[in-house]
């Protein structure tokens, strides 16, 4: 990002971005990340501080690689994946005019051939990956929600709940689908971003903010120090 190549522009010399920063980060943002940061931003600190890989759970010592992991799960590795996959993505559809498909990323490797058969298969690869991704993200998603709703409305956390939450979930994602980027994707993720922060506000003003404040600085310290070698 840093370098020469940093300042290639995804798209033909004269483009420009068709929406502002904060539009672009809350779409990313809830695609990217979405109900598996809401779900394991929760469980998954919880997971590792009662059964941690290494020593003994419930410790203070627990606490801070708990926190450590989850760190190293949801900050820069995830976006680093995302980064490549989008990178090469946008590079040979904007720039070099390629269809939008995922065979079109190995185009300088096998030419034409990711019209055929080849490429048919990296596609076929990738639209499973996906659905497997999606499925499971969605699974934990509405067996978080009907969680929540049974402990605030007294409604039995069935599985006739969460299909009715799943089905919910999909039709909202389709008519924000159907409605386009602009008018639906982009409204949605802004609608996301504002409720996330403002339940990270909540959070932040209602708990025990010192202890936050110092927590965060010393997990992020601790996250930092060890990324190299974690990674």
């Amino acid at each position: 990002m840093f370098s020469k190549y940093g300042r290639i522009r995804l798209g033909k010399d004269d483009d420009r971005p068709e929406f502002g920063n904060l539009a672009w980060f809350a779409m990313l943002f809830t695609a990217g990340m979405g109900i598996g940061l809401v779900y394991f931003g929760v469980a998954e600190p919880v997971a590792h501080f009662t059964t941690p890989p290494m020593g003994e759970g419930g410790t203070p010592a627990a606490a801070r690689e708990a926190m450590n992991l989850t760190y190293f799960h949801w900050l820069l590795h995830p976006w680093a994946v995302y980064i490549v996959l989008g990178l090469a993505l946008g590079y040979a559809s904007y720039r070099k005019d390629l269809p939008m498909r995922p065979a079109a990323i190995f185009y300088p490797l096998i030419g034409d051939r990711i019209h055929g058969a080849i490429g048919h298969t990296i596609d076929v690869i990738a639209v499973f990956g996906t659905i497997f991704g999606l499925a499971t993200s969605l699974g934990f998603g509405a067996s978080q929600i009907g969680a929540g709703v049974e402990e605030l409305f007294g409604v039995s956390n069935t599985i006739g709940l969460q299909i009715a939450l799943i089905v919910s979930i999909t039709a909202i994602a389709a008519v924000s689908l159907l409605l386009g980027i602009d008018r639906g994707i982009r409204r949605l993720a802004e609608i996301n971003l504002w409720l996330a922060v403002s339940l990270a506000v909540f959070v932040f003003m209602a708990g025990p903010t010192v202890f936050i404040l110092t927590s965060l600085a010393d997990n992020l310290g601790v996250y930092l120090q060890g990324l190299v070698e974690r990674a």
